[in-house]
């Protein structure tokens, strides 16, 4: 039988002899160098990329910055440049002056989950849970210039997680979770609430479908409503009160909605983002998040219409990032992270370019689009300006490319 002996270091040998010692220098340097390597490979598929696999692109910096101390999970822009409004945990809210880098907290007195203000800039509305054990839907209407309330609803067992304003400031809408949800219509002038949706109003879609309400859009004009609820989005006509249009997609809910200024396009998103014709239906655009997992929790279109602008939270203690399409062919105009903790809302200045995004860390940033580096090059994006095809709006005209 064959043995095998390994040599033994006799008396006078050493760890610390000179070929020793550079042996294990040398696989110190490899060790070092594999680690590098991997947490490079690391950072590269961390990149969030766009579509049709373009990746993230520098050199955007936020144009301001105010730091409220609390995490931001949701906000709301006063449209006449009075102050941006968010939600934090428990029961305050932080009136943030982005002029002024400042920040003011009232006590809501409830477990605030969604906030609007009033076109005019002169209401603010928040919903969500209060009363015993927090276990009511309420509705709780403030006085922006003077922060003081104008009035309370409450509506029943449950949580409000959305609100809306009509066109005229009049109403708002709130959408209740509870059970199979339903939306009420509250007339702030008359102090009244009225169901305007319950499971029972519904008719075309499966009665086994989940009607918790988790986000609301009013169309420009205000005759229809757009509910988004865990199992897809349904269009309805508030002057009627009966269903137009539904999309059941049970592979992902709807905790975001817009539409578009010229009400050609509804945007949904919750794990993904899908985009169709607000008339027909018909799919425009869909993304599916990619297998790190992340959900949409902003999107909005600028108020020209020439962009729509989704934000992915990758989790609490992942930075986000935002992307810019561009609404006439859904080619991925600009991809790029903000803050540096878990996104959470965003929303654009009325009459801008400028986006204003909340996240976990309690920054509130200014982004400013035009200033963005595109990902196409200036010349395709010239093209297809003088090709004059536009969709839901024109393409990038009078935007910089660095």
């Amino acid at each position: 039988m064959n043995v095998l002996t390994l040599p033994t270091r006799g008396a006078g040998t050493s760890l610390d002899s000179s070929p020793c010692r550079r042996c294990c220098m040398r696989r110190i340097v490899i060790i070092v160098g594999s680690i590098a390597v991997l947490i490079g490979l690391v950072v590269l598929l961390a990149l969030p990329l766009g579509n049709h696999g373009k990746a993230t692109v520098p050199g955007l910096v936020p144009e301001t910055t105010v730091d409220t101390a609390r995490p931001v999970l949701r906000l709301a822009l006063s449209p006449n440049g009075g102050p941006t409004v968010t939600t934090t945990r428990g029961e305050l809210l932080q009136f943030v002056d982005l002029n002024r880098a400042e920040c003011a907290l009232v006590n809501s007195d409830l477990f605030a989950e969604c906030i609007a203000i009033s076109p005019d800039g002169s209401v603010l509305a928040v919903g969500g849970a209060g009363g015993p054990a927090a276990s009511r839907a309420v509705v709780k209407v403030w006085d922006l210039k003077t922060h003081a309330i104008r009035g309370s609803f409450d509506l029943g067992r449950g949580t409000v997680y959305a609100v809306v304003f009509d066109p005229a400031g009049c109403y708002v809408y709130a959408g209740n979770h509870i059970g199979n949800g339903a939306v009420d219509r509250l007339d702030l002038s008359a102090g009244t609430v009225t169901r305007v949706f319950g499971p029972k109003s519904v008719t075309k879609v499966p009665t086994d479908w989940d009607h918790g309400i988790y986000s609301l859009a009013i169309v420009p004009g205000g005759e229809e409503l757009v509910i988004g609820m865990r199992m897809g989005v349904l269009v309805w006509d508030l002057k009627t009160s009966t269903e137009k249009r539904s999309i059941i997609d049970p592979k992902r809910g709807s905790s975001c909605l817009a539409v578009s200024p010229d009400k050609k396009q509804l945007a949904s998103a919750g794990s993904g983002m899908t985009v169709s014709d607000f008339g027909s239906g018909k799919i425009i655009h869909e993304r599916r998040l990619d297998n790190r997992g992340g959900s949409v929790c902003g999107l909005a279109f600028s108020p020209d219409g020439k962009f729509l602008v989704d934000g992915v939270s990758l989790g609490r203690k992942s930075p986000g990032y935002i992307v810019v399409w561009r609404t006439n062919d859904y080619s991925t105009e600009s991809v790029f992270p903000c803050h540096t903790s878990a996104f959470r809302t965003m929303a654009f200045m009325p009459g801008t370019h400028k986006i204003v995004t909340g996240a976990e860390d309690g920054t509130v940033c200014v982004w400013d689009l035009d200033k963005l580096r595109w990902a196409e090059s200036p010349k395709r994006a010239v093209t297809e300006e003088k090709s004059g095809s536009t969709q839901g709006g024109e393409s990038g005209k009078g935007h910089k490319s660095n």
